[in-house]
């Protein structure tokens, strides 16, 4: 069995889904004294310093006081050893296990208490109505070998994975490979709670299957089973049971309420309860606070000490005001994040502090410690000490003033402020540092992780507000020498020394006084600021000493530069370079911003390369500086403020790339459209001569046609770059566009790169853009290409088209077209990011991270999909599926007219190109059609309307110079002369209606042959 299985299968055990028979001997125990087996197992029996813990050391002692039992735990190497010495009646009792067959023999069972449960859980997104019926058909994991993996088929409709662990399992549920996961819920719970994601997943619908619990007692003590039997009812009726078996995550915990209940018990300055019965503290301001900031409501109730080291739990209360973080409280409760950090310090009496310097001197000496206090636990667990134990703060002040005790450990700031409160401040000494410090965080019961993420969210922006510098400063401030007992006493000295002296100068001291005192107070308010600011801004701020080492640096400082300690000053990290953009080598101190500021240069926001270590990847940051008068050597020379702008950086570089396509797409367009206008002429021209040539001449004549076509072909593609030309979609032959994909790609694929294009089935077509589609795979295979470079030896790009194996939703068939090459492939990461828009692994040099994200949309809009199969090391293969074309009715393709000879009627022809004006012209003759011509749109409308021209149709460019393009010419004829029929050409193709205006006509792509001319003029004549 793999080691992970170990304890997981122990919990099977334990919770009764597994087992076997064994025989019985006599039992040790006597009278009322059980023995407990045990054996670590987390959550069943854990080890928390010298307490053992657990649901069932829990439930064990809980019983064990009710029914006036004495416990004595007995270890054991592992728990199926501890449950067959249970069976073998080495150990009399056994609480919280299933009525499991191991057992029958030797033990009487009591009543069952509380059933567990296998669930199915899922992400939290998922609708609030989901459950195993619903989830029918949809993938489901499972964890090998344990409880739960038989049911993951949720009734045989879903397709299972087995996972090797409970991390695998979620782990796949998260990223999407299965929508849920069936598991034990406190394998389940254990896992999420302490992993953090308790709030991304979540339990879906009823048990899929229950076990009852018991308790297991030998049967030598029968006449203790109706004492356990009464204790369980009691835990049960009390709600202790329904508490122990949610804190340990035996049974799912209660949904967060509308109104969380938090529980405060008097602890100043951190909680404190004032006589009418109201409450607040520092404590109790800040989850005020916080709270508002998350939108979250409160009702605060008063607590025993005893309910307050229970902690929040079910039946008792929600949330606790910040309290210390211990390893035993994780394990009981839940915690946001830190709000504060809290020192525990040792106070003796006034004059002894000299003497004391942490608790090795204290041996042999009386340490008043409070009974339910984390300095009580430290304490203990040294073993040396002679602990006096005392009910309360009060109690614990009370004995050292009194001398009952030589020294007390206590929380700090809550020492000091009962000193202060009584003015004794004075007669006691704390020592420093404090022997102890923890994190403060909210507590919370287990069950509200949405409430904690919630809180989460708003505490580090409260801990910079300014509101919350005024709390700390209030409750957890440094004492005030000017207590309300002191000013009075000076009040009563002012008024005698008034009788004696001059009342101008009492007057003028005591605001002398004042004055003082109100600027330390803003001193400190400002340096708090101050100091709140620099630790929160992700800026570095650093100050240099004349001799380069840094004497300060922030927080933000400290993470860019990799800065451990905080104890300065300390030299400059000798790995952290300013390197060239170029060659990444480090700069000359001529060049380099460090030098160049504590030699007196003023830096303002100069773009510099900064890289950590040879490894680590540069971050471009912009450096200022400023030079400041110091007047030690270790003081600050020279201050630098570093701002990392790596994200802007790349932002604006893709942009930057983003723009140059544009333009670059902008001027492709233009070119193209200007070419098509050549290309026009040449293949009319052609076309006439063609009619009048001999055999030899025509031969070289539909040459050059062919070259015009391939031409044709050129410039649709280039448009379709350029985004001025809009999808056509129609059946296309796969044969057709992989002969074009290898024309194309050839030329652009380096020595080292072998394309391979395996021949499709013949006839197969898809239902597409054709120049999207060629598009699409030469952008597959230029990232395939760019994948291959710097690999030994040949790498090899495969591209393959066929039958899908599988149709669409909607039962159609479908095409898959493959681009497969043997490269480096991606890791989980860059396969989940792939097809972001601008994400690139390419670097600042590389691609604009827009080629997946295109062919993804092209997919999308094609009613297709695109599939990535990846894996780090082994290659990547993209697949596009698209919907199968119809193959064309032969039929209707030989009943395809060819040209339509006119009947005399006139043509008007608009264009501004003069050679393509007269070939136009001269065709349109051919034709049977009388043509009269125009250079501009301008020109043609002039005529028309002084009523000089008579026409039949007009046949014009879009794009025309004159400010009279042909859509305006168009639009102003059919006000003219509403029935006249209207032709559009344009080198660009795919011209919307909506771009028409008010007139929507047929439009033709120059070049076009006379064919397609003729056709267009015929049927527009006979429908105008």
């Amino acid at each position: 069995m793999r080691a992970w299985l170990v304890p997981l299968a122990a919990v099977m055990l334990a919770l009764g889904l597994a087992g076997r028979p064994a025989a019985q001997e006599a039992p040790t125990a006597v009278g009322n004294a059980v023995t407990v087996p045990w054996a670590p197992l987390p959550g069943v029996y854990e080890q928390a310093g010298n307490r053992l813990t657990g649901f069932f050391a829990e439930l064990s002692r809980e019983i064990a006081r009710r029914a006036g039992l004495t416990l004595d735990f007995r270890r054991y190497d592992s728990f199926p050893e501890a449950l067959e010495a249970q069976a073998r009646g080495e150990t009399d009792m056994l609480a919280g296990v299933a009525q499991l067959p191991l057992l029958e023999a030797s033990n009487l069972f009591s009543q069952p208490f509380a059933e567990t449960a296998i669930y199915l859980f899922v992400r939290d997104e998922e609708p609030p109505g989901t459950g195993p019926e619903t989830m029918a058909g949809r993938p489901v994991g499972a964890i090998r070998n344990t409880a739960g993996s038989d049911l993951a088929a949720l009734g045989g409709d879903s397709p299972v994975t087995l996972y090797d662990s409970l991390p695998g399992a979620f782990g796949a549920l998260l990223l999407g490979e299965v929508d849920g996961v069936v598991a034990l819920h406190k394998a389940g719970a254990d896992f999420l709670q302490r992993s953090r994601l308790d709030y991304r997943i979540r339990i879906a619908g009823a048990p899929l299957r229950t076990e009852r619990h018991v308790v297991a007692l030998a049967r030598d003590h029968a006449e203790l089973l109706p004492a356990v039997d009464d204790a369980l009812a009691a835990m049960q009726a009390d709600g202790t049971m329904t508490a122990l078996l949610t804190a340990w995550n035996m049974i799912p915990p209660a949904p967060p309420p509308e109104v969380l209940t938090v529980g405060v018990a008097e602890f100043a300055p951190y909680q404190v309860i004032r006589p009418d019965g109201t409450m607040t503290g520092y404590g109790v301001e800040t989850l005020r606070a916080l709270a508002r900031r998350a939108g979250l409501t409160l009702e605060f109730r008063q607590i025993s000490s005893e309910d307050w080291a229970a902690g929040p739990g079910a039946g008792r209360y929600d949330l606790l005001p910040p309290i210390s973080v211990t390893p035993g409280k994780r394990a009981a409760m839940d915690f946001t994040i830190p709000v504060q950090r809290s020192s525990y310090s040792i106070f003796v009496p006034h004059g002894e502090g000299a003497r004391v310097a942490g608790l090795d001197d204290l041996v042999g000496k009386r340490v008043g410690v409070v009974s339910r206090n984390l300095a009580r636990q430290e304490a203990e667990q040294r073993g040396d000490l002679d602990l006096v134990l005392l009910d309360s703060d009060r109690d614990l002040i009370d004995a050292l003033l009194s001398g009952s005790v030589d020294a007390i450990l206590y929380p700090t700031v809550t020492v000091r402020h009962r000193l202060e409160q009584l003015g004794r401040l004075d007669e006691v000494d704390e020592v420093a540092p404090p022997f102890l410090t923890t994190d403060r965080a909210v507590a919370l019961r287990h069950g509200l992780a949405e409430v904690r993420e919630r809180l989460n969210a708003v505490i580090p922006g409260y801990l910079s507000s300014e509101e919350y510098q005024s709390l700390r400063d209030r409750w957890l401030g440094p004492p005030e020498f000017w207590t309300p007992e002191r000013i009075l006493i000076a009040e009563l000295l002012a008024a005698t020394l008034a009788i004696a002296t001059v009342a101008g100068f009492v007057l003028q001291s005591r605001r002398g006084e004042r004055r003082a005192l109100a600027q330390a107070a803003d001193m400190k308010r400002l340096s708090d600021r101050l100091g709140a600011i620099l630790d929160t801004t992700r800026s570095a701020i650093i100050g240099l000493a004349r001799d380069g080492s840094i004497s300060i640096a922030n927080p933000g400082a400290a993470r860019m530069l990799g800065l451990a300690s905080q104890d300065w000053p300390v030299p400059w990290p000798g790995t952290v370079r300013f390197v060239d953009a170029e060659d990444g080598h480090p700069l000359d101190a001529s060049a380099d911003p460090i030098h160049r500021a504590m030699a007196g240069a003023t830096l303002v926001s100069e773009r510099a390369i900064l890289r950590r270590g040879a490894d680590s990847p540069a971050r471009v940051v912009r450096v200022s500086s400023a030079q400041v008068e110091a007047s030690g050597q270790g003081d600050v020379a020279t201050v630098l403020v570093m701002e990392d702008v790596t994200e802007q950086e790349r932002n604006r570089q893709q942009a930057e790339r983003s723009r140059r396509l544009d333009a670059l797409g902008q001027l492709t367009g233009g070119v193209a459209h200007d070419f098509n206008n050549i290309l026009g002429t040449i293949a009319y021209a052609t076309e006439l001569a063609a009619m009048s040539a001999d055999a030899p001449q025509k031969k070289f004549l539909d040459t050059v046609l062919a070259s015009v076509r391939r031409g044709d072909r050129l410039t649709s593609r280039l448009l379709t770059f350029a985004r001025r030309q809009p999808g056509s979609v129609r059946p296309v032959l796969v044969s057709e566009v992989l002969s074009e994909l290898q024309d194309l790609a050839g030329p652009v694929l380096e020595r080292t790169v072998a394309l391979h294009v395996g021949a499709p089935e013949a006839g197969l077509r898809v239902l597409c853009d054709p120049s999207q589609l060629e598009n699409a795979l030469l952008n597959l295979v230029l990232n395939s290409r760019d994948a291959l470079l710097g690999q030994r030896g040949t790498g090899h790009i495969v591209v393959q088209a066929g039958r899908a194996a599988e149709s669409d939703p909607q039962g159609h068939p479908r095409v898959e077209i493959s681009v497969t090459d043997d490269g480096p492939g991606m890791t989980p990461e860059v396969r989940q990011r792939a097809t972001d828009p601008f994400f690139t692994t390419k670097g600042e040099s590389g691609g604009t991270g827009l080629g997946l994200s295109m062919v993804y949309g092209f997919a999308e809009q094609s009613d297709g999909e695109l599939l990535i199969d990846t894996a780090s090391g082994a290659g990547t293969s993209v697949r596009i599926l698209l919907p199968e074309g119809e193959l064309p009715d032969e039929e209707e393709v030989a009943a395809e007219p060819g040209a339509s000879p006119g009947s005399g009627e006139t043509i008007l022809v608009v264009e501004d190109e003069t050679d393509l004006l007269a070939m136009t012209s001269e065709i349109i003759r051919t034709l049977g059609y009388e043509v009269i011509t125009a250079p501009s749109g301008r020109a043609a409308l002039e005529r028309i309307e002084r009523g000089a021209l008579s026409f039949d149709l007009l046949l014009t460019d879009i794009v025309m110079p004159g400010g009279v393009g042909g859509f305006e010419l168009a639009r102003r004829l059919r006000d003219l002369r509403p029935g006249i029929p209207v032709i559009y050409m344009s080198g660009y193709a795919g011209i919307t209606r909506e771009s028409m205006g008010g007139v929507p006509a047929p439009t033709l792509r120059k070049p076009c042959s006379p064919a397609d001319l003729s056709r267009a003029l015929r049927r527009q004549l006979e429908e105008g």
